[in-house]
C-alpha cells in the first residue's frame, strides 16, 4: 500500500549518500478571511495595499445561443437498430516527469459498444469476434482484462451495452470487430462494431440533481470543427425529434459543449444509458453507463481508533458533521472495539437520523455479508460499495489472470443485488489505471505530495507540486465519460516517524491541505475524499483540521455545479502587469448549466519537498513542507454561449461569498478578473460566474450551515 511508510525504505537506501539541505520551517496557520458576508469591497488583496485595484464595473451577458426544444419528451421514438462503438487508448502521465515502475500502456484500450436489444431475458453469454467473453478473460493469456454487459436481464427495445478493456495490440491494426449478446430467449444484439478513436469525445455524462434530465459534455480535440448529425440517447435520435437542447450543432476546435435532454419521467439509479454523438465527418463519440444517484460525496476514511459513528464515539461523529463531511468509509465487518455494527448503522440508525450522513461500504462486504443480496434492507444512506483501494498495483496475477476482471466481477454481483447503488474502485498508478478504469461506475485515485507521504514515483526526478492534479486528471481521462471521486491528503498517523525529541508528525500543513483539495475540482472530480481523518492528529494541530473543514465547506457549497458541470481548459492566468507572461498556477473553468466555477491554485514554489529533504528530516528533527511564493495574477476566460453572466463572486476561505470586480468584453464574451493575490497561506481562490440571481442564495444557504470554530473531538477516556 502506498499509504504506508514507503519513504523510510528510500531513506535506508539513500541515507549514506545524502547531505542535509535547508529544510523550511512549518508555515504559519491558515489565515482566515475577515471580509464581511456579501461585502461590496474587493477582497482581491495584493502584496502592496497601494496596488489594490479600484472598483470596476463588471456588466452582464445574456446567452448568445438558446434553445427551446419543441419535441414532446414523452413521445415514443423508434429505436435506431445500429451498433455504435468508441475505442479509447489508455492515457498516462509523462514518464520523464513521473518515473513510476509501470510501463507506458501503448497496446490496446477500452471499448464502449451501444445498441438496442432485439429480444429480452437474462444474459447467457457475450461473444467478441465469435469468442465467449468469459473465455477471453481466462489465463494464462487473456485477450481482455475485464468486461461488462448491462442491463441483465435485457429488455427488448431498450438499450443494451457492452464494455471491455483489452491490451491486445491486434486492436490497433483492426478496423472492426463483432459483438453478440445472447439471452435465454435468443440473440439480443448482433453485428459488427467499428474500432475507431473519435477526435471529439464525450467527456462526461450525468443526470441533474433532480434526475429529470441528462447532461452531455463533449469536447472537440481536433484542429477542425465538427458537426453533430445525430444525437442518440438510449438508442433514440433525440436531435431529429427536437427533444434535446443543442444550441449549436458545430463544435469549434478546442471547444467544449454542454447539451441537455429533459426526460419524460425521472431517471432511476441503476438504469442503463447509452449516448452516441454521430459526427458528420468523424467517428462517433460513444458512452455507456448506469444512472447514478446524484451524490457528490464529502467523504472521510476515519481511523478505526476513533469509532466515528452515532452511538459509538458521538463526539468524533459530530466533529465530522461540523467539518462538512457527509460520507464515511466503513467496513461491513465494523471496527474492533467500537460500539456499533455496520448493518444496524446502514439499515436503521442512519436512515432514521436527522443529520445527513452516508456510508461507502468497504470491499469486505461480499465476503462478510451472508447472504450479500439480503444484507441491506435500506440503501438510502449507502453512497456506494468499494471493490478495492489502490487495486491497480499489478494487472495480472502470477498465473496470468487479469486482476481488473476480479473487480469487475465484484461489480456485477453488486449491480445485480443493489442496482441503485454506485460501485467505486481506487487506484494509485498512472500506467495501470487506464486498464482498470471503466470496470466500475466510479473510479478514484490517491496521490499525495505533502510532508513526505509515500509516493509511486521514484526519487529522481523530484515530485512536482502538481502531481495530485496530474494523476487525478489522467484518471479522469481514462474513465470518462463516467464519474470520478478523488482523494485528497488528510491526517494519518502511519506517516509519522520517531524523532530525536519524540514523534515527528509528517502531516500536511493547512496550505498543503487546501491546494490538494482544490486539485480535486481542477481535475474534474465529482467527489472529495480524504485519507485519512484521525482525531489525535487533529488535536495535535487543530489548524489542519480547520483547513480540512474549510475545504469541505467551500467545495460543498458549489458541489452541485461541479457534479453537473465539467472541466473545459478554457481559463488561463497571466502575471499582473507583465505583458501576458504566464503565471505559475493551475486554473480551470468548470462549465455547468447554471454558470462557471473558476478554480485557481498557486504553484509558484520557493521550497520544494523532495526525497532527500524527507530523508534528512529524520536527522534534523524537522518536517519539511512546501513553501510557495506570493504572486498576483489576472484570470481570463470566455463565457460559454449557452449561459449568461449575472454576477461574479468568490467563495472564500472565511466561508463567505464576496463581490468580485472584473472586466467584461461583451463582444468577445471574455472576462478578466484582475489582480488576484495568491500567497503561501492562501494558495487557492474559487470564483463563481453565476448565470442568474438564483445561484448565490443557493451557495450562501450551504455556507450558512457551517458553524465555526471547527474543532476536533476531545480525547476520549479509556
Amino acid at each position: 500500500m502506498m499509504r504506508g511508510t514507503l519513504f523510510l525504505t528510500l531513506a535506508l537506501q539513500l541515507l549514506a549518500c545524502t547531505s542535509a539541505p535547508t529544510v523550511p520551517l512549518e508555515p504559519p496557520p491558515l489565515m482566515e478571511d475577515t471580509t464581511p458576508h456579501h461585502a461590496d469591497t474587493d477582497r482581491d488583496t495584493t502584496l502592496d495595499a497601494a496596488e489594490e485595484p479600484s472598483p470596476r464595473p463588471g456588466g452582464t451577458l445574456t446567452p448568445r445561443l438558446t434553445c427551446a426544444p419543441a419535441g414532446d419528451p414523452c413521445a415514443e421514438l423508434s429505436p435506431i437498430e445500429e451498433i455504435f462503438a468508441s475505442y479509447r487508448k489508455d492515457a498516462y502521465v509523462s514518464p520523464e516527469i513521473y518515473d513510476e515502475y509501470t510501463q507506458p500502456p501503448l497496446d490496446g484500450g477500452r471499448f464502449h459498444i451501444a445498441g438496442v436489444a432485439t429480444t429480452g431475458g437474462p444474459v447467457t453469454d457475450v461473444l467478441i469476434d465469435g469468442m465467449s467473453i468469459t473465455e477471453l478473460v481466462m489465463p494464462p493469456t487473456p485477450r481482455l482484462e475485464w468486461y461488462h454487459v448491462w442491463p441483465d436481464p435485457v429488455i427488448i427495445g431498450e438499450p443494451v451495452w457492452v464494455a471491455f478493456h483489452s491490451r491486445d495490440p491486434a486492436w490497433d491494426s483492426s478496423t472492426e470487430g463483432s459483438v453478440t449478446v445472447l439471452t435465454e430467449t435468443g440473440v439480443a444484439l448482433e453485428g459488427n462494431f467499428p474500432v475507431a478513436i473519435t477526435p471529439a469525445p464525450l467527456t462526461y455524462v450525468t443526470v441533474t440533481d433532480d434526475l429529470s434530465s441528462f447532461l452531455i459534455h463533449v469536447q472537440n480535440r481536433d484542429q477542425r470543427p465538427h458537426t453533430v448529425a445525430r444525437l442518440l440517447i438510449n438508442g433514440r435520435d433525440v436531435l431529429a425529434a427536437d427533444m434535446a437542447c443543442v444550441p449549436e450543432r458545430t463544435v469549434a476546435p478546442g471547444r467544449t459543449a454542454l447539451w441537455k435532454l429533459e426526460l419524460c419521467d425521472p431517471a432511476e439509479p441503476g438504469e442503463p444509458w447509452t449516448v452516441v454523438v454521430d459526427w458528420e465527418e468523424a467517428p462517433a463519440a460513444v458512452g455507456v453507463g448506469r444512472v447514478l444517484r446524484p451524490h457528490f460525496p464529502i467523504e472521510a476514511w476515519p481511523s478505526s481508533a476513533d469509532c466515528v459513528a452515532p452511538g459509538a464515539n458521538n463526539d468524533a461523529y459530530r466533529a465530522h458533521l461540523d467539518a462538512g463531511f457527509d460520507t464515511l468509509y466503513l467496513y461491513w465487518g465494523g471496527r474492533s472495539g467500537c460500539a456499533y455494527e455496520t448493518p444496524e448503522l446502514v439499515n436503521e440508525i442512519l436512515p432514521q437520523a436527522t443529520d445527513e450522513m452516508f456510508v461507502l461500504i468497504g470491499d469486505d462486504f461480499l465476503n462478510r455479508a451472508s447472504p450479500p443480496q439480503d444484507a441491506i434492507t435500506d440503501t438510502s444512506r449507502v453512497a456506494g460499495f468499494l471493490t478495492g483501494d489502490e487495486s491497480d498495483g499489478q494487472i495480472y496475477d502470477e498465473d496470468g489472470a487479469p486482476r481488473p476482471e476480479n473487480k469487475a466481477a465484484m461489480a456485477r454481483r453488486l449491480w445485480a443485488a443493489y442496482p441503485e447503488v454506485s460501485v467505486y474502485n481506487g487506484a494509485m498508478t498512472s500506467g495501470h489505471v487506464g486498464t482498470f478504469a471503466g470496470k466500475v461506475d466510479v473510479q478514484g485515485i490517491d496521490v499525495y505530495i505533502a510532508a513526505c507521504a509515500p509516493y509511486i514515483v521514484f526519487p529522481d526526478p523530484p515530485r512536482p507540486l502538481t502531481a495530485p492534479h496530474d494523476f487525478l486528471l489522467n484518471t479522469r481521462e481514462n474513465h470518462m465519460p463516467l464519474t470520478t471521486w478523488f482523494y485528497a491528503q488528510g491526517l494519518h498517523t502511519g506517516w509519522n516517524v520517531p524523532g530525536a525529541d519524540g514523534t515527528l508528525h509528517f502531516q500536511p500543513n493547512p496550505h498543503e491541505i487546501l491546494l490538494q483539495a482544490m486539485m480535486v475540482l481542477t481535475s474534474g472530480g465529482k467527489g472529495l475524499m480524504w485519507f485519512q481523518t484521525i482525531q489525535s492528529e487533529a488535536r495535535h494541530a487543530p489548524e489542519r483540521w480547520d483547513a480540512i473543514a474549510r475545504s469541505n465547506w467551500i467545495i460543498r457549497s458549489v458541489r452541485r455545479l461541479a457534479r453537473e458541470g465539467d472541466i473545459t481548459g478554457a481559463a488561463q492566468a497571466t502575471q499582473s502587469g507583465k505583458d501576458g507572461a504566464p503565471a505559475d498556477v493551475l486554473v480551470e473553468a468548470i462549465h455547468s448549466p447554471d454558470g462557471l466555477l473558476i478554480a485557481l491554485i498557486n504553484t509558484s514554489v520557493v521550497e520544494a519537498v523532495d526525497d532527500i529533504a524527507c530523508i534528512t528530516a529524520m536527522l534534523n528533527n524537522l518536517v519539511p513542507h512546501w513553501v510557495l511564493d506570493s504572486q498576483i495574477v489576472d484570470i481570463e476566460f470566455p463565457v460559454p454561449d449557452n449561459i449568461g453572466l449575472h454576477e461574479i463572486f468568490e467563495v472564500t476561505t472565511a466561508l463567505e461569498t464576496v463581490e468580485t470586480h472584473y472586466y467584461l468584453d461583451v463582444q468577445e464574451r471574455t472576462v478578466v478578473i484582475p489582480s488576484v493575490s495568491l500567497t503561501n497561506e492562501l494558495p487557492i481562490r474559487l470564483f463563481v460566474v453565476a448565470a442568474s440571481e438564483k445561484l448565490r442564495p443557493e451557495i450562501d444557504a450551504v455556507l450558512d450551515q457551517a458553524e465555526e470554530p471547527f474543532l476536533p473531538a476531545a480525547k476520549q477516556d479509556d
